[in-house]
This record gives C-alpha cells, sequence and structure tokens, in this order.
C-alpha cells in the first residue's frame, strides 16, 4: 500500500490532477486531500497526504513545493497547522 501512496504523490505534481481525480489506495474512496507545509521563498518543506474518509495517509520530508501550489509556511502560527492536517493514521513502508 505505501507504494500506492508514492503514486499518488507523483499524481498532486501533476497541475492537471484535481483533488477528486486522487483514489484512496486504502479504501478507494475519492476523498484524499493534501497540504504543502514549507519555506515560503525556498519552496521546500514537506507534504502530508490523507483519506478524509478513513483517516490514513503519509507524511513526505524534504520535497520540493510546487509554485502554484499553496503552502503553510512554516512561519504561520501552529494553529492554522492544526485547523487544516487532521490527526491521520500513518501508512509506513
Amino acid at each position: 500500500m505505501f507504494q500506492d501512496w508514492l503514486n499518488l504523490y507523483k499524481q498532486i505534481r501533476d497541475v492537471r490532477t484535481k483533488k477528486g481525480d486522487l483514489i484512496c489506495p486504502e479504501c478507494g474512496s475519492s476523498s484524499i486531500d493534501f497540504q504543502y507545509v514549507g519555506d515560503a521563498s525556498e519552496r521546500i518543506g514537506y507534504l502530508d497526504m490523507w483519506c478524509t474518509t478513513c483517516n490514513k495517509g503519509v507524511h513526505h520530508s524534504r520535497v520540493s513545493i510546487p509554485a502554484d501550489a499553496p503552502l503553510i509556511s512554516f512561519d504561520d502560527p501552529d494553529e492554522v497547522l492544526v485547523a487544516r492536517i487532521p490527526n491521520f493514521e500513518q501508512v509506513t513502508a
């Protein structure tokens, strides 16, 4: 299953992919959500992806953030991060 999550990461990086196009490898729903968090000027950070149906997901550290992708800055208050990213169950390799 972890490899399937890595494949979702590749899909997310494709600017043509919409959130509804992403299928959860765990439960099969089309309710994948994701959020980049990082340095706004360097566009380096991490990506969290999770399924809003089964609450499983992955954390990818040290990723480049596409120029057009919205991100939460490392400088934003912690409350912003907690409000946006749920406490999902991490899938590991």
